[in-house]
């Protein structure tokens, strides 16, 4: 049996135009499915830690105060500003916009004070932080990394 005729009519749909459009048609649908995946993914992460933190803000913080401005989902990665409470692997962080975050310390968090080793007892009441995480299901950033920082010009 010669297959030469068929080889070279698939041959020739390969090489089409219509052939490389279908393909590249394909391979965009591909992309948008993946781009609109890892929104859901960010958007259901994001809604899981503010669900949580609102879970667990008596836990972590006491009692809710009414505010004006209604709920805000905070970032779930990370925290920056004044700690103004630390008990042993667990500090809690005012934010600039005056929210308060819990923030868990473990063995792999890497500490720096600028570009040097920082400890953990160099976080007390009153330094300011950069903490980034992951979130847990208390509500909490698991901190993997926390830069000690100067304190802001207008908050000195």
């Amino acid at each position: 049996m010669n297959t030469n005729p068929l080889k070279e009519k698939i041959s020739h749909v390969v090489q089409s135009n219509g052939f490389r459009r279908f393909i590249i048609g394909i391979l965009g649908l591909i992309l948008v499915a993946i781009i609109f995946q890892a929104g859901v993914t960010v958007g259901f992460r994001k809604a899981s830690f503010g669900k949580n933190f609102d879970n667990h803000y008596e836990e972590n913080f006491g009692p809710m105060h009414q505010g004006i401005g209604g709920p805000r989902i905070p970032n779930p990665n990370g925290a920056a500003g004044k700690i103004i409470s630390a008990n042993g692997s667990l500090i809690s962080v005012l934010e600039k916009n005056n929210s308060e975050k819990s923030v868990a310390i473990t063995d792999e968090t890497q500490i720096r004070f600028m570009h040097q080793e920082g400890t953990a007892s160099e976080l007390v009441p009153g330094t300011f932080i950069v903490a980034i995480g992951d979130p847990n299901a208390q509500g909490q950033i698991v901190a993997k990394f926390i830069r000690i920082i100067p304190a802001p010009p207008t908050q000195r």
